[in-house]
């Protein structure tokens, strides 16, 4: 079994792109995207 992170990974290491940050807001993660060239907004206010 792989874990989501392997799979976030394998599709962004092709371009050398940093995992998206975490987000959790009352103890539950928010939906991110994992997608080359896309940032997520709190990505970008970190970049």
């Amino acid at each position: 079994m792989l874990y989501p992170i392997y799979q976030e990974i394998k599709k962004l290491s092709e371009k050398n792109q940093i995992l998206p940050c975490r987000v959790f807001n009352k103890g539950q993660l928010e939906a991110l995207i994992v997608e080359v060239d896309v940032f997520n907004q709190n990505d970008l206010e970190y970049i």
